[in-house]
């Protein structure tokens, strides 16, 4: 999957403010909904909710990938979002969060869900493009950085 062409630079954020968790989740959502990614943030939100329920998304090494797809979506994507302050996710290393990549996609888009997902997580084990992601600090870093993912 091309993940670069699903960049958008709406949805990703810098010293990105919130609480806990649940105040993250629903901020991240604010951006996708005011991007029109999803016509309905609570009803997203919920979705994401619920996801998390069945399993942490902290995936570790800092980073945390909620996701869902919902009927309120209204095309695959995806949030970088680095955080002003590490916060608690439950990740499985038990490490605090300080990036959270959260996933949308249409109900129906089941493969190209798994597909997003699989190579969200498989680039996020590469240390260096882990690390790369991580430390960026504008859009087009983060852009190049996927683009020389996509062309490996």
């Amino acid at each position: 999957m091309d993940l670069c062409s699903l960049i958008d630079k709406r949805l990703i954020a810098f010293n990105f403010d919130g609480k806990d968790k649940e105040d993250i989740i629903k901020r991240i959502a604010e951006l996708m909904f005011n991007s029109d990614k999803i016509t309905d943030k609570a009803k997203y939100v919920e979705g994401v909710f619920k996801r998390e329920s069945e399993c942490s998304t902290g995936i570790g090494m800092g980073v945390a990938i909620p996701h869902c797809r919902s009927e309120v979506v209204t095309e695959p994507c995806f949030s970088l979002v680095k955080l002003k302050n590490e916060v608690e996710w439950d990740s499985f290393d038990g490490k605090l969060v300080s990036y959270v990549i959260m996933l949308a996609a249409p109900i129906d888009a089941n493969s190209e869900f798994l597909k997003l997902l699989s190579s969200l997580s498989y680039n996020l084990m590469d240390d260096d493009f882990r690390e790369s992601l991580i430390n960026a600090s504008t859009i087009e870093e983060i852009e190049l950085l996927f683009k020389e993912k996509g062309e490996n």
